[in-house]
């Protein structure tokens, strides 16, 4: 017979406690795997984003604040082209053109506004020739060259080309003065002929000096070194952003720049040099940068040889690169160089069946920032940043020792990442498959109905019988 055993259904007596089973098909499971997965992939897009040293600068508070301002470039224009008294310009940008603005410091008054009235009147109706014929005197003081003998009678007549000028600009402004109230006239007069003597007892002797192969004083060369900076300002107004890279009234300054170039150092430059400068800066303030030393990184994509036009330098040919600024990939920055690096990927010329050199070069330029020149792409007109430099500095390709040990470094990265990734799996998995471990998947309440049923219906073990009837008899009575 089957033995007596205690009801389970007594409400005195514990009930075995039953986990119940994980419902993979309810709501509450699928978030919590949902919240599991997600923190996964947040954890993952967290330890990519922190692998960007940017993203270090941005939650230290290090960023470029210039770049905090920097707003996408469009640099595709509306083709508007130009009328024949503008050929050489592509197209005109809608508004009014920009200048470089002088600071209010360097206005010493009415005598220094006439003087620089009088050459602005000059330059325009200077040749070619005669502009390039001053900034080579300027030049050859600067060096402390000897001018050369060739050059030195047609020098002397652009002086007294530019004499006859100056003559004909001061009788004009005498003949305007008179016009002037009588309290006015005394005035301007003391100012125009402090002007004229500057001109004919200062800056001609010493030009003419240089001209005759002279070696001037440094007084004289103080006077020429004021009178370059002041046709440098002249020339640099004149240029015109979005337009073709070299109009004429472009030439002398643009040739100027390229003898500072040869003229000076790397690091006579480098000591120049506003430091690095974004592209946006460049792009949106031309006019703030316009022959100021920059420098820039970036990656030189395209690359081809030009021939150069006829000049006093004996420049025979450009190198222009195509570069893709740091942060601006998309944008192309454009640089004139006078030469390459040693070991340079060779340039193919500009009209080589083959088109430009592609390439993937690291650079540092530093040189003049010269305008927002235009250029033609394949489906529009662009316009992009255009420096002036000698010679880039390039950063080869690392050596293989180089590249080994940093795919050592990525390789023992990414297996650490997986290493981490491994072990909140397990964890995971372990965690989930424990709860559903050895569960039965009735309810709680039918199984512990189903296993009183079932040791109800069963017979003991006969030890176990033994053991219950001995214990039974060994009790005291009323037990």
């Amino acid at each position: 017979m089957p033995a007596d055993f205690p009801n389970f259904d007594a409400p005195n007596l514990p009930r075995p406690s039953v986990r119940q089973p994980i419902d993979y098909r309810s709501r509450n499971a699928k978030l919590r795997l949902f919240g599991i997965v997600a923190a996964l992939i947040l954890v993952l897009a967290v330890a990519e984003k922190l692998r960007d040293p940017a993203s270090w600068n941005w939650l230290l508070g290090r960023q470029n604040k210039t770049e905090q301002m920097e707003k996408p470039i469009n640099n595709r224009l509306a083709r508007a082209e130009a009328g024949p008294s503008e050929p050489e310009t592509v197209f005109l940008n809608q508004g009014t053109e920009k200048v470089l603005s002088e600071k209010p410091a360097e206005e010493k008054g009415p005598t220094e506004q006439s003087w620089k009235s009088a050459w602005r009147s000059v330059w325009r109706d200077l040749g070619s020739d005669e502009r390039s014929l001053l900034f080579r005197l300027v030049e050859a003081a600067q060096d402390d060259k000897q001018f050369s003998a060739e050059s030195s009678s047609r020098a002397q007549k652009s002086l007294e080309t530019i004499d006859g000028l100056w003559t004909a600009h001061q009788s004009a402004a005498f003949q305007e003065i008179t016009e002037l109230p009588v309290s006015e006239q005394k005035p301007w007069e003391q100012t125009l002929r402090e002007v004229n003597a500057r001109w004919s007892k200062e800056l001609r002797p010493s030009l003419q000096l240089v001209a005759l192969g002279g070696n001037p004083s440094t007084a004289e060369r103080t006077t020429i070194a004021e009178f370059q900076r002041d046709i440098e300002q002249l020339c640099l107004v004149e240029v015109r952003d979005d337009a073709t890279f070299l109009r004429p009234d472009e030439n002398q300054i643009w040739f100027h720049l390229m003898h500072e170039l040869q003229a000076h150092s790397p690091a006579d430059l480098k000591a120049k040099s506003a430091g690095i400068v974004g592209y946006n800066a460049m792009y949106n303030q031309p006019e703030a940068y316009r022959g100021k030393v920059v420098t820039v990184k970036a990656q030189v994509r395209w690359a081809y040889r030009v021939p150069a036009i006829k000049n006093y330098l004996g420049i025979k040919e450009f190198n222009v690169l195509y570069l893709a600024p740091e942060g601006v990939p998309d944008k192309p920055l454009i640089v004139y160089s006078l030469g390459l690096p040693a070991g340079f990927p060779r340039l193919k010329e500009q009209n080589h069946p083959s088109g430009m050199t592609a390439m993937h070069e690291d650079v540092v330029v530093t040189g003049f920032f010269f305008k927002r020149g235009a250029y033609r792409g394949k489906d529009a007109n662009y316009t992009a940043p255009l420096i002036l430099a000698n010679v880039p500095a390039w950063i080869p390709p690392e050596g293989p020792l180089v590249t080994s040990a940093r795919g050592q470094k990525i390789w023992w990265e990414s297996l650490t990442v997986a290493a981490v990734l491994f072990a909140v799996a397990a964890i995971v998995v372990y965690f989930v498959s424990r709860r559903g471990r050895g569960a039965d998947p009735r309810p709680a309440a039918e199984q512990s109905l189903a296993g009183v049923a079932e040791l109800q219906q069963a017979d003991p073990p006969e030890g176990l019988q033994d053991s219950l009837k001995r214990l039974a008899k060994e009790m005291p009575d009323g037990k």
